[in-house]
């Protein structure tokens, strides 16, 4: 996203532990859908029930793909790959002249053992912020600082 608005090269993934199932929506794909919360819970909606079908395409740009986190990390080869901890690197010193880079973030605490397993596929720990962020406001911040870097070298 830049600035409120979706950026075309961004690629979220939602990990779904439980289902050991991840779903990608791809922004050079996505079609009817802003980046505001209300536009995207219908999205998210339709997600979730087509998980619990069993079924793969709930959305134009968005899949449904059976794996596990470590599953995911392997798709970020060559990436800056970084994951939210609460004794991470400020976000703001961060080397951030990479053109792919890879944000991790847990909806409310890390599971067991899923910080190890980061580290060891390469995801460094950063801090958006002096306390444990929920998902959403860390992702903000985190899309500000690479606005703030991309944008002051004409990277869009």
């Amino acid at each position: 996203m830049v600035s409120h608005g979706l950026r075309r090269d961004a690629v979220f993934v939602l990990v779904i532990s439980g289902e050991a199932k991840y779903v990608t929506f791809d922004a050079r794909r996505l079609r009817s859908v802003s980046s505001d919360e209300n536009s995207l819970k219908g999205v998210f909606r339709r997600v979730f029930r087509y998980v619990r079908e069993g079924r793969s395409k709930p959305h134009w740009g968005v899949r449904i793909y059976r794996g596990t986190l470590e599953d995911v990390c392997s798709r970020f080869v060559g990436w800056h790959k970084t994951y939210q901890a609460r004794m991470g690197m400020d976000i703001r010193n961060l080397d951030l002249r990479f053109n792919r880079f890879a944000f991790a973030a847990p909806f409310e605490e890390w599971p067991q053992g899923v910080q190890r397993l980061l580290e060891s596929k390469g995801f460094k720990p950063v801090s958006p912020s002096v306390r444990l962020l929920k998902a959403e406001y860390s992702f903000v911040l985190v899309n500000n600082e690479l606005d703030r870097a991309w944008l002051s070298r004409g990277v869009k």
